[in-house]
């Protein structure tokens, strides 16, 4: 979310020239309050520029007391457009259609390069004749892409410790089925990262294979997805030896 807060400043006067880009910018939002890329854009320009200036010490007050907008409103309106932005950034053309209610789903999805946009796509794979994604299929994907960051992840095996990620606490869903050691051992790594992956309810395959996208992708993926169930197999039999009621209890 945006933080909004200003101080109050000294009046500066508007210019001929920011007079005639704040009255054009208050007639698109007049038109297009119900679009919200089309005010989104107006009220970022308004607000970047302080063109409310001369009538209004504050932005708060300005959308309160002008168009009746709450500071809360306006600020998930702007992030949604700033959001947007990011999309048209990556190369994307949101529909000026394009709901508010498809765009904040994004806003909960950690802001790794190209990962908004990624979702966004596939959104859009899944549903082309919609124009833009309903917010109910946003809310799944991003749900799925937010419980995979809560799980957290570790690296390729090397026994490296696992990739910390800013802002998320890596710790959630890793669970203890080795103990209660704060620091694992690199045996103990792989079988978590197992216990994870076998209990994740976000497991789909679709948007698994949608993240393969090339020939070269695609063969080393299906290497390491081999090289996986080797492994598997491998310590289900280790397991068994040890523990011969084991394979008796799976279910």
């Amino acid at each position: 979310m945006l933080d909004l807060a200003e101080p109050e400043r000294s009046i500066i006067r508007l210019t001929s020239r920011e007079k005639e880009e704040f009255e054009r910018a208050e007639a698109e939002i007049g038109e297009t309050i119900g679009a919200f890329l089309r005010c989104g854009h107006s009220l970022s320009l308004i607000r970047g520029k302080r063109l409310y200036r001369e009538a209004y010490p504050t932005f708060d007050r300005y959308v309160e007391e002008r168009w009746a907008i709450s500071k809360a409103a306006a600020g998930l309106l702007l992030n949604c457009y700033h959001i947007a932005e990011q999309l048209e950034g990556a190369g994307i053309k949101v529909p000026q259609d394009t709901l508010q209610s498809s765009m904040r789903p994004l806003a909960s999805v950690p802001r790794l390069e190209g990962l908004r946009a990624a979702v966004w796509k596939y959104a859009v794979s899944l549903c082309p004749e919609a124009g833009s994604p309903p917010v109910t299929l946003m809310r799944r994907i991003t749900g799925i892409i937010r419980e995979a960051f809560d799980e957290g992840w570790d690296d390729d095996g090397d026994g490296a410790p696992g990739r910390e990620i800013e802002g998320v606490d890596n710790r959630k869903g890793l669970g203890r089925p080795l103990g209660n050691k704060k620091t694992p051992t690199a045996d103990e790594r792989f079988l978590r990262a197992v216990t994870r992956l076998s209990a994740y309810r976000g497991f789909s395959v679709p948007l698994i294979a949608s993240q393969v996208q090339t020939e070269r992708m695609a063969a080393y993926a299906f290497r390491a997805c081999e090289r996986l169930k080797e492994r598997l197999e491998e310590v289900e039999k280790a397991i068994v030896r040890q523990f011969p009621s084991a394979q008796a209890q799976k279910n």
